[in-house]
C-alpha cells in the first residue's frame, strides 16, 4: 500500500513542478510584453518628460515592473520549494522501505524464537535477596523515622 502512495505522491510532486514550469514559460510571454509596454511608455515620455501624464505613465510602469518581478520571484520560489519537497518525498520512501523491511526482519524472528523460561529457582533466590536488602534497610534506617 505504501509503495502506491509513494508512487502517487511522486508523480503529484512532479506534475506541480511541471504546472509551475508552465505557468513560468507562459509568464515569460507575459514578460516581454511588459517589457515591450515599459519601452513604449519610455519612449512617449521621453517625447514630453515635464508632463503629469509622463510621470502617471512612469508610476504605472514601475508599479507593474514591480508586480512582474513579484510574481517571478515567487514562481521561483514555489518550483524551488516543490523541487525539494520531490527530493526529501523520495529520500522519506527510501528510508520507509528500509525502515518496513527491518520492523519484518524483527517481526520474522521475534515469531520464530522460543519464549524465555522462567525459572522458579532464580526467582525465589531473588525474592529473598529482595527480602533480606529490605530488612536492613527497614532495620538501618528505623530510628530516622
Amino acid at each position: 500500500m505504501y509503495h502506491f502512495e509513494a508512487k502517487v505522491i511522486d508523480k503529484v510532486l512532479s506534475f506541480f513542478c511541471m504546472c509551475t514550469q508552465a505557468l513560468q514559460e507562459e509568464f515569460d510571454l507575459e514578460k516581454n510584453l511588459m517589457l515591450e509596454t515599459k519601452t513604449a511608455v519610455d519612449q512617449l515620455v521621453a517625447a514630453c518628460p515635464e508632463s503629469k501624464s509622463a510621470a502617471l505613465m512612469n508610476s504605472k510602469a514601475e508599479k507593474l515592473s514591480a508586480l512582474v518581478n513579484e510574481v517571478q520571484d515567487l514562481y521561483s520560489q514555489r518550483l524551488e520549494a516543490l523541487e525539494k519537497a520531490e527530493q526529501a518525498a523520495e529520500k522519506f520512501w527510501v528510508g520507509s522501505e528500509e525502515l518496513k523491511r527491518i520492523l519484518k526482519d524483527v517481526q520474522d524472528r521475534l515469531e520464530t524464537e522460543e519464549l524465555p523460561a522462567a525459572e522458579l529457582e532464580i526467582m525465589e533466590e531473588q525474592k529473598q535477596e529482595h527480602m533480606v536488602k529490605s530488612l536492613i534497610w527497614i532495620t538501618m534506617f528505623s530510628d530516622v523515622y
